[in-house]
């Protein structure tokens, strides 16, 4: 009778031991992919897809819940101190630099300047830079989230995008307004 509890201790013991393995790998796998595309998502692309076949659809959403970009945060940076900014701390180069280079563009042609006429285009070429500003990290989010989605093969998701824009009328009048989008 002792020797039937030892050898179903040991199978028990075995068994959980093996279950924590694997549960160790898959975390050690989720990880590995979380570092992955927090070190660069066009880089490694490929291998975050590879690496992604082997976990669950909860494991991909927690992943990408966990490495999305917010556009908010950003946003209100552009949006209360300018020069892209909010676009730089989101990662967005391409987005930083325009904001940067036309902020800095339109005050240096506003401040130089002795002419009303090129004073006022400075002044209209840095509101402008700063609205675009508050947009782009909406445009960036959009972008790196959908791809993020694509790497980790994440299939239908139910999302409302809500993006600022500016819609310009037939006498050239801007009219800001708001851009909704839904996808299922």
């Amino acid at each position: 009778m002792k020797n039937y509890i030892f050898v179903l201790t040991l199978i028990l013991v075995f068994n959980i031991s093996f279950v924590y393995a694997q549960d160790t790998t898959e975390l050690k796998n989720q990880e590995y992919i979380r570092l992955l595309i927090e070190d660069d998502l066009d880089l490694y692309y490929d291998l975050i897809n590879e690496k992604s076949q082997d976990l669950s659809q909860n494991q991909k959403f927690f992943i990408y819940n966990e490495c999305k970009k917010s556009p908010l945060f950003p946003s209100a940076l552009n949006l209360f101190l300018g020069f892209g900014i909010g676009s730089w701390t989101q990662g967005d180069i391409d987005g930083g630099a325009i904001g940067t280079l036309g902020n800095i563009g339109g005050l240096l042609l506003y401040s130089l300047s002795k002419e009303k006429n090129y004073r006022e285009l400075g002044l209209n070429i840095f509101i402008s830079f700063w609205l675009i500003d508050w947009i782009v990290p909406f445009s960036y989010s959009n972008k790196y989230n959908k791809k993020l989605r694509s790497a980790l093969r994440i299939s239908r998701i139910v999302s409302l995008h809500i993006t600022p824009n500016i819609n310009f009328t037939q006498t050239g009048n801007a009219a800001p307004g708001i851009m909704f989008k839904v996808n299922f």
